[in-house]
């Protein structure tokens, strides 16, 4: 009777030890396929770029993702630039600032951009085209609403902002 005893606890070992190894076994199975799924998930979302013949890596965001937090910190914006009377004063003087860009020139490995370009003010009296050069570095940081796209700008400076030219207009 003894040895009855002794081969049932056996077999209930074992049956435990048996339905413990495939619990076991299926939780190491679906950790691993749910671990897989996000590395191919997040490796759809690298795009590398050649520059000179040198792959870069860049990670795709998608941009409706941020879409509320941008209306958000644009709505703030205009809403403070109103108050502070800025629309009213550019009506009233009837001038019109454009910025064309030439170029923009990126160095990725010290964070500093370079910015090339032209300004064209138009006043009610004159039209007046400026060189503009610009330059600083920028820095990755977290978005939030009032930094939507996640950049800060560092030593922004002015480097040239010599007048090309300038046209007077016939006032009647």
């Amino acid at each position: 009777m003894a040895l009855v005893k002794n081969i049932e606890q056996k077999i209930k070992i074992n049956k435990i030890v048996s339905i413990s190894a495939m619990v076991l076994s299926l939780v190491v199975a679906l950790s691993v396929l749910f671990y897989s799924y996000k590395m191919v998930s997040d490796a759809r979302k690298s795009i590398y770029i050649l520059d000179n013949g040198v792959p870069i890596l860049v990670k795709q965001t998608d941009e409706l993702l941020n879409r509320p937090v941008e209306y958000k910190a644009q709505k703030k914006e205009y809403a403070n630039l109103r108050e502070r009377g800025f629309y009213n004063q550019v009506i009233s003087s009837n001038t019109t600032v454009t910025v064309k860009t030439d170029s923009i020139k990126l160095d990725l490995d010290r964070k500093k951009f370079s910015f090339y370009g032209t300004q064209i003010i138009n006043r009610k009296t004159s039209v007046i085209i400026r060189n503009l050069i610009t330059e600083g570095h920028y820095e990755n940081i977290t978005r939030t609403p009032q930094n939507p796209h996640g950049v800060l700008l560092r030593d922004w400076k002015i480097l040239d902002n010599t007048e090309i030219s300038k046209h007077y207009k016939y006032n009647f």
